[in-house]
């Protein structure tokens, strides 16, 4: 195990690292169109868990710029910079954007601050940055933009080469060995090395060559090094970059000459004989680099200015007008220096104090909002068609309202949404997996557009969930007040809503594994009271001690009532809630395991045929449905048949379930039988009904379970063949199951 080695600073390279990373962030958080690359992200992230990581001997030097930020917020802004990183990758604009609210919220802008106004060994470059800043004189810019250049950190362009650009690089080398390096190749590659030396380069010309009216040059991308001015080698050739440009108007490069040192705009070359140098450089808007004070002073006012200026010092060389003009510029900074602290100081708590207050105005407009949106949401309800819930045609209802209420014009089966809808009813965690682009999502939000009184909440499933917390949120300790998440405010809202049925779906559910961030929630919807431990109680008694007796601390009182009204420590899950999940079963996701399954109810919704389809859209266009069913939590849980008369049914499923008893997890547990009583309570029991209802039952809680060695299950396959010949749907899935060479299984 790789141990941290206590220190009390940075190393220059450290600096520069993180400087690169937290300016990148700032900018991006206060400037609309700005960008920030993921690694810039992964940085910040990296300075944060460095701050908190008890196991690090350095831990306090990282701490020392978060002093001011309680732990629970560093925790919220990692938990933030992760959403940030995956809504990049994903190029998702809503993410994104509230990922950048929440930074600014969660204090990171003082964060930046505080490293960017003081880190630890960069003295130089802060006196460079404040003088520069405060300076007027031209000759004294041109002093510190030499000293800037002259103390420039190297950019590791060969580092660049083997990692950034390694993959552009090797498919340059290899299409050049082939003869087949095109433009194409070049702007790749340029467009990378751009980002890299931040659209600037900096270039020797070695020779400097004219004719009448026009001038060739030729030479060398140079770089900064603690060693000084370095060549650059050739991308993936074993030689220096060499960069030539012909025919150049001479009057358009009359500042130049031979063994300049300039910085240069630059663009790849579109010269199908010199693709392999590149690069097309402007030399016409090159800017000289001085080399020296003396050189620089010339520049400004040439040898007599020069002359004058040594005989006024009263000093013979330039070192010592440099000593001279070095020795004013720390005087005048420290001044600016204390000057700069101070007014810092003031900014954070300015800053402070306009967080504070903007985080009380977002929860007033916030509420605003809620109030506006609900008079709205209530205003339309009003406008929309109500039809009356009937049991024996709710499915067909459905049906017809997802195809005619939304421009999508969803499609699904009877069979499927008779599935899906009786799952919900019976409370079993329904699962819905198949291709993308089948509508497991939709089908969703489509209920919740069809039936009155019900709210769908999707939860994007994250890939980063481990535990619980990241499902449900935390207990903030410093605060005293439980910071929920989206699924855990669903909730929330779910328990002062009662009359609603509340829908809520784990979007892409196994993008991380279930049972580590759900096995709490799975466990608790077993008992006979269901409820989730968010807190020690301790917290709840103090916090209705708070609410009887009052507080001074405005902000403790608030958090005190909110964990008494929405966040008990003992949270018991809502009756009106159904947990739903959706799956994408490939190779970059997680597989569920046999206590998730036999907890659940899958639905496989597959693309439909046309012919399939026109039969759907024939019989529902009969009777054209639009707007709403009416309905409640109450009346959608009430059961259509007794236990005694669904019997007969689950005596079928249990003789079908008994061909794999001998399978370990295979055949049906009491849970699994308890399931399907439950659904079929709510089902249509006249024989062919019933027999098709059988086959998705068979669909969704049998075949599931199975994920046997093929050569152990052809004792038993000829048998369970013949007892599902009577439901087309599982024998073909179960067909699909046995063309495999190893494991018959369902997924």
């Amino acid at each position: 195990m790789v141990q941290s080695i206590a220190k009390d600073s940075f190393t220059k390279e450290e600096v520069q690292n993180y400087e690169d990373a937290l300016n990148s962030l700032k900018y991006f958080l206060l400037e609309d169109n700005d960008e920030i690359k993921v690694e810039h992200v992964d940085t910040v992230y990296e300075f944060l868990s460095h701050s908190t990581n008890t196991k690090r001997q350095d831990k306090q030097l990282f701490a020392h710029y978060l002093q001011d930020i309680p732990p629970g917020e560093v925790k919220k802004m990692k938990m933030v910079l992760k959403k940030l990183k995956k809504g990049i990758k994903e190029n998702t604009q809503g993410p994104v954007e509230e990922s950048k609210k929440k930074l600014i919220e969660y204090g990171v802008l003082n964060f930046c601050s505080a490293f960017l106004t003081k880190p630890l060994l960069h003295e130089e470059k802060e006196m460079i940055a404040i003088t520069e800043n405060s300076l007027k004189d031209s000759e004294m810019k041109t002093i510190i933009n030499q000293t800037q250049l002259h103390n420039k950190e190297p950019k590791r362009y060969d580092e660049w080469l083997s990692t950034e650009a390694a993959q552009v690089v090797t498919e340059l080398r290899t299409a050049d060995e082939n003869n087949e390096l095109s433009a194409l190749h070049v702007n790749k590659f340029v467009k990378l090395f751009k980002k890299y030396s931040q659209g600037r380069l900096l270039f020797h010309i070695n020779g400097y060559i004219q004719t009448e009216e026009t001038v060739r040059i030729y030479g060398t991308p140079m770089e900064w090094t603690n060693e000084g001015i370095v060549p650059l080698n050739h991308p993936w050739k074993i030689e220096e970059w060499s960069i030539s440009r012909n025919n150049i108007k001479a009057h358009r490069v009359a500042h130049l000459k031979q063994n300049d040192l300039v910085l240069v705009n630059f663009s790849g070359t579109q010269n199908t004989h010199f693709l392999a140098s590149l690069l097309f450089i402007d030399f016409t808007t090159a800017e000289v680099v001085p080399l020296s004070l003396e050189q620089s002073l010339q520049e400004i006012g040439g040898t007599a200015f020069v002359k004058q200026l040594k005989d006024n010092m009263s000093v013979n060389t330039s070192e010592e007008i440099e000593a001279i003009i070095i020795q004013r510029l720390l005087n005048v900074n420290q001044e600016l220096k204390n000057q700069l602290e101070k007014e810092q100081q003031e900014f954070v708590l300015q800053q402070q104090k306009l967080s504070e207050e903007q985080q009380m105005w977002r929860r007033i407009f916030y509420k605003i909002e809620q109030a506006i949106a609900f008079e709205q949401k209530e205003a339309k309800v009003d406008e929309v068609q109500i039809h009356p819930y009937k049991e024996e045609t709710f499915c067909k209802q459905v049906q017809s309202l997802l195809y005619h209420n939304d421009e999508e014009q969803l499609i699904y089966q009877e069979s499927t949404l008779k599935s899906f809808i009786h799952a919900l009813q019976a409370n079993v965690l329904t699962i819905l997996t198949g291709p993308s682009g089948t509508g497991k999502s939709s089908i969703v939000q489509a209920f919740g557009h069809a039936v009155q009184n019900v709210a769908v909440r999707m939860i994007p499933v994250q890939s980063s969930w481990t535990d619980t917390q990241d499902l449900i949120g935390y207990f903030h300790p410093t605060d005293k007040t439980f910071v929920p998440t989206p699924f855990m405010e669903a909730l929330a809202e779910a328990s002062k809503n009662s009359n609603k049925l509340f829908l809520i779906c784990l979007d892409e559910m196994n993008l991380a594994h279930v049972e580590y961030y759900f096995s709490e929630l799975l466990s608790a919807r077993e008992e006979k009271n269901p409820a989730l431990r968010l807190y020690a109680k301790r917290h709840y008694d103090i916090a209705k001690i708070i609410c009887d007796q009052g507080c001074e601390d405005v902000e403790r009182l608030r958090n005190a009532q909110e964990l008494i009204e929405n966040y008990q420590s003992t949270f018991k899950i809502p009756s009106n809630v159904r947990f739903i999940g959706t799956l994408n079963m490939d190779h970059t996701v997680k597989p569920l395991s046999p206590k998730v399954i036999d907890r659940s109810f899958i639905i496989e919704i597959n693309h439909l045929s046309k012919i399939q389809k026109q039969k759907i859209i024939d019989t529902i266009s009969k009777e054209k449905l639009t707007g709403k069913i009416e309905m409640d939590a109450t009346i959608f849980s009430t059961v259509r048949n007794d236990e005694e008369s669904v019997k007969k049914a689950v005596n079928i499923l249990e003789d079908i379930s008994s061909t794999l008893n001998n399978y370990p997890n295979a055949s049906l547990n009491s849970r699994g039988y308890k399931h399907l009583r439950k659904m079929l309570q709510f089902a249509d029991l006249e024989e062919t009904s019933l027999t098709i209802y059988i086959d998705s039952l068979i669909s969704g809680k049998i075949l599931p379970r199975i994920d046997i060695p093929k050569v152990d299950l052809d004792l038993i396959t000829q048998k369970f063949v013949e007892k599902l010949s009577n439901y087309p749907v599982s024998s073909q899935k179960f067909e699909k199951m046995l063309a495999t060479n190893r494991m018959v299984k369902f997924w």
